[in-house]
């Protein structure tokens, strides 16, 4: 057994890379994937790298409460310095303490990447994500409603990655709302008496004039062989991490009503 498990160390040794050489350079945000049977696992995801132009991941803490992620990247096209990704990602939640109605996110991105130099690579990614949450409950005895509720966002997120390093690399991003807005239909349905049923449709849509939003992130990854650490501080509108959306209650009539702090982030992720 000792034996097994030290060569099983040396192969996952043999195989490591440090995150941010120009081989293995950073995966978020950029159109860059892991490579064939490359793994990552951390505390807020984890993927595999299926083939050479394909990996797929898993959002980690979601799992926690129950909530199921899935998401496959594929590398599309590349032209010298150039670089373009496709993402299709799905997420699924549903809970009894929450309404007991199921959550769906569709989040997507299409991203391209430019290597300008060994050590500096420039990426704008455009994101997409629809939630869409089921409405359907009970007014009362005699009377129900159902419907479905959608939430959109497309947003852009331009990254700079500066490697000093093997092992050390300046990150500076940002993310910039292009639009977001919620629309809902619902019906109910009530029994009005013992010979009267009444149904009621609606459907309307909600902007939530909060486009332009924008945040500013800057921070730094270290990368030993294996272990990987990422340590960054946003400022600006507030965003909601893995769905991307921005908060609307941080304006009213296009005034900041709320006040906007650092917000610093830390990720610990393993990638052999």
């Amino acid at each position: 057994m000792k034996k097994q498990l030290a060569t099983l160390m040396l192969c996952a040794a043999g195989s490591a890379n440090a995150a941010i050489t120009p081989d293995s350079p950073i995966i978020d945000d950029t159109a860059y994937i892991l490579h064939h049977r490359e793994y990552m696992v951390g505390f807020l995801e984890v993927g595999v790298g299926l083939f050479d132009r394909v990996q797929i991941t898993s959002w980690t803490l979601p799992w926690l409460i129950g909530a199921q992620s899935l998401a496959i990247k594929a590398l599309v096209y590349e032209w010298n310095d150039l670089s373009f990704a496709l993402e299709l990602g799905l997420f699924h939640f549903k809970s009894k303490d929450f309404s007991n109605q199921p959550i769906w996110a569709w989040p997507s991105n299409l991203a391209v990447s430019w290597r300008a130099t060994e050590s500096l690579t420039a990426s704008l990614m455009l994101f997409y994500n629809t939630i869409s949450l089921d409405l359907t409950g009970d007014w009362a005895e005699d009377s129900n409603y159902q419907g479905e509720g959608r939430l959109t966002t497309i947003s852009l997120f331009p990254t700079l990655e500066w490697r000093l390093s093997d092992h050390f690399a300046l990150l500076l991003s940002a993310g910039i709302l292009l639009d977001q807005w919620f629309e809902a239909a619902t019906n109910s349905e009530q029994q009005i008496d013992d010979r009267t049923r009444m149904w009621v449709y609606g459907k309307g849509t909600l902007d939530t004039n909060i486009s332009g939003d924008f945040f500013g992130k800057f921070g730094f990854l270290w990368s030993g062989d294996v272990f990987n650490l990422r340590l960054e501080v946003s400022m600006g509108d507030y965003m909601l991490p893995g769905f991307r959306v921005f908060n609307p209650a941080s304006r009213i009539n296009g005034m900041d009503v709320v006040h906007k702090i650092p917000i610093p982030s830390l990720d610990l992720f393993w990638r052999w």
